[in-house]
């Protein structure tokens, strides 16, 4: 998936390139993973308590594209578009 990408126009590392798609994909995946999801957004520190798992996967993403921003990671906001996070 990150071929086009990091090869193509934008000429990004494998790394920072798959740090961009995660969170897409990982909306992607939610559904079918989401007490996975919820274990990863309490192991982030999110407060899960009193919300059924799905809205703990959504938690956990979020948390994920902090987490992304905060490093100063780029990040994709709708497919096809890739915009370095104010910094």
């Amino acid at each position: 998936m990150p071929l086009p990408i990091y090869r193509g126009e934008y000429h990004t590392s494998h790394g920072t390139t798959l740090s961009a798609l995660m969170p897409s994909c990982f909306e992607y995946i939610k559904v079918a993973k989401a007490p996975k999801f919820a274990a990863m957004a309490e192991a982030m520190g999110e407060n899960i308590c009193g919300v059924s798992d799905r809205e703990a996967a959504d938690k956990a993403i979020e948390a994920i594209r902090a987490l992304l921003k905060s490093l100063d990671l780029p990040v994709l906001e709708r497919p096809g578009a890739f915009r370095k996070s104010p910094g």
